[in-house]
């Protein structure tokens, strides 16, 4: 009767948490007395909770049971894709955990770019892009070819550069 009328009668005297039934507490309890029965067979990590080997057993099994409904973006936990469905798009239903995170996604559909360069007042989308934009006027090139020893402003460009001297050697 318990478990239906919500009552926990039976508290945790480490973190005062309560249960509904002296099971869960003494499950709850393994917590705070550090004992880690249950090991996963294949990286020998150890869990108090056998709750706790099943969800890390998808780590290795890839298995994401739990489904998004409007996206189908899938999760290896319940708690996750709970977080997940919290903000979507109106417009193309993709799904996200924050509302900062949709709020720049919705900058991919209405062209918003709200940060400029002070130098060559040119805009993007995010901070993030803005900031990697600045450097290019810095003249600071902080990334460096180990071949031919070529800088660049941007890793990712540096990315691209090693990629040629790799297509180089084909040839």
């Amino acid at each position: 009767m318990r478990t239906h009328s919500g009552e926990k009668v039976f508290s945790c005297s480490g973190c005062h948490k309560s249960f509904s039934q002296q099971s869960h507490l003494n499950q709850h309890s393994k917590i705070h007395s550090g004992i880690k029965e249950f090991s996963c067979d294949i990286c020998s990590k150890y869990f108090t909770q056998k709750g706790n080997l099943n969800i890390h057993m998808r780590t290795h099994t890839r298995e994401k049971p739990f489904s998004c409904s409007i996206c189908q973006k899938s999760y290896t936990r319940k708690d996750n894709l709970k977080g997940h469905k919290e903000y979507s798009c109106d417009v193309c239903l993709q799904c996200f955990s924050r509302k900062s995170h949709l709020t720049v996604h919705m900058r991919t559909h209405s062209g918003e770019k709200p940060f400029s360069c002070s130098v060559c007042h040119k805009s993007f989308s995010q901070q993030d892009n803005l900031n990697k934009h600045s450097k290019t006027h810095s003249g600071i090139k902080e990334f460096s070819c180990d071949i031919c020893s070529k800088s660049f402003t941007q890793k990712g460009n540096l990315k691209t550069h090693v990629k040629l001297h790799s297509k180089q050697k084909d040839f």
